[in-house]
């Protein structure tokens, strides 16, 4: 997302909260690469959810969008949110610049 647009966000929003609605309604309506549209890199961005489910945490819910996803979950006892975060986030993007070839 531009950091232009972030900015200009976030100036004209009157608390966190309206800032945060912002960016949700602008990748809500498919901004953006939308590689999340092809099969394989939606589906690895899936199963890295599952792999970890009841390792780290326990996956509630789930949706991938075209350009992103979201995912409601609860750490397990000595889990940090950052580093499931980072885990998921980590690996999903190594694999998916494989399959796009990047």
């Amino acid at each position: 997302m531009p950091a232009e647009l972030l900015d200009k966000w976030r100036s004209e929003a009157a608390n966190d909260a309206q800032f945060r609605r912002k960016i949700e309604k602008h990748l809500d309506s498919g901004y953006g690469e939308c590689w999340l549209k092809q099969v394989q890199i939606a589906a690895t961005v899936r199963d890295s959810l599952f792999f970890h489910d009841g390792r780290k945490y326990r996956l509630i819910a789930w949706v991938i969008m075209p350009n992103h996803a979201h995912l409601l979950l609860t750490p397990l006892e000595d889990q940090h949110l950052p580093a499931i975060e980072h885990s998921i986030k980590s690996y999903t993007s190594q694999q998916a610049n494989k399959l796009l070839a990047r």
